[in-house]
């Protein structure tokens, strides 16, 4: 994958600056610095998002539809209701 020294000190100073400026300005500048230095072409970038509720373990998302395999899905024992006799 991509990545240098200054390329990884952005990727920090985003991730811990709380300040909206700064942390706007350090996602600028790895843009540019991702920009100027890019290793590939990025012929995709997806629009959507996709959300899994914590109540579900084994989570994985895709990039191709339909972005997650409902079959997969595992409820966690904690949200699992109690059967009574």
């Amino acid at each position: 994958g991509f990545g240098d020294a200054f390329s990884d000190s952005l990727i920090r100073e985003i991730n811990i600056n709380l300040d909206e400026e700064k942390h706007l300005a350090a996602h600028h500048a790895f843009q540019k610095r991702l920009y100027d230095e890019q290793p590939y072409i990025f012929l995709l970038s997806p629009q959507k998002t996709l959300v899994i509720h914590k109540r579900f373990e084994n989570a994985k998302g895709y990039m191709e539809s339909p972005s997650i395999l409902i079959n997969t899905l595992k409820l966690k024992e904690e949200y699992k209701t109690k059967k009574s006799n």
